[in-house]
């Protein structure tokens, strides 16, 4: 749902969609700094990319721990593409959140949600698939869709409760929503993050 909702925004000319930011340069053997041979969606080698290009030299200039290196991509997105694009991240780590609402002014968290039903029919078919490789607790799983229920109630209310609290300003948006009413939607979007709808954010082919 969120590579879904992050296309779609991305499809507007003053957004630009970076991905999961946190996790495209996590520490360790798969980080932006040991992969050098990486393609950009852009269709660019890494190094040859106008911006990861860059994020690349700099992040590996500096001794940085992974939430300076966190904040310095928006940085270097800004100096690169200057104050009017809006960088669009579609992490899902809760502690980067933590960390922008703290370092970062005019946040706007888009917070997805997936339909109660069918994320648990998705997990039950994830665990059923998986079959006897799994453990005795989650194969439990399939034939109890309590726990899931619980763990969709207690996921979705941790983040409404954190958005509340520090009273950032949010827009929930349902998957089920987007996927059927896509226009309705993009726009009640639009006028969230206050920029002009445009057709291209719905026509993703």
């Amino acid at each position: 749902g969120s590579t879904l909702l992050d296309l779609m925004v991305s499809g507007h000319s003053n957004v630009v969609g970076l991905g999961e930011v946190f996790a495209v340069i996590n520490e360790g053997s798969k980080s932006l700094i040991d992969n050098e041979q990486k393609i950009c969606s852009c269709g660019a080698h890494l190094m040859d990319c106008e911006f990861w290009g860059v994020v690349h030299k700099r992040l590996k200039d500096k001794n940085l721990n992974h939430e300076e290196a966190y904040l310095e991509v928006f940085n270097i997105f800004r100096d690169v593409n200057g104050e009017g694009t809006i960088p669009l991240d579609s992490s899902k780590y809760f502690p980067n959140l933590q960390y922008l609402h703290d370092k970062v002014d005019n946040i706007k968290v888009l917070f997805l949600v997936r339909d109660v039903r069918s994320f648990t029919i998705s997990q039950i078919d994830k665990i059923k698939k998986k079959g006897n490789s799994l453990s005795v607790q989650k194969r439990f799983l399939r034939g109890n869709p309590f726990p899931i229920f619980l763990k969709w109630y207690l996921t979705n209310k941790k983040m409404n409760d954190f958005l509340v609290e520090k009273n950032m300003s949010f827009l929930q948006v349902g998957y089920e929503e987007l996927c059927l009413r896509p226009k309705i939607i993009m726009n009640k979007v639009c006028d969230f993050l206050e920029i002009e709808f445009e057709e291209d954010m719905i026509y993703l082919g």
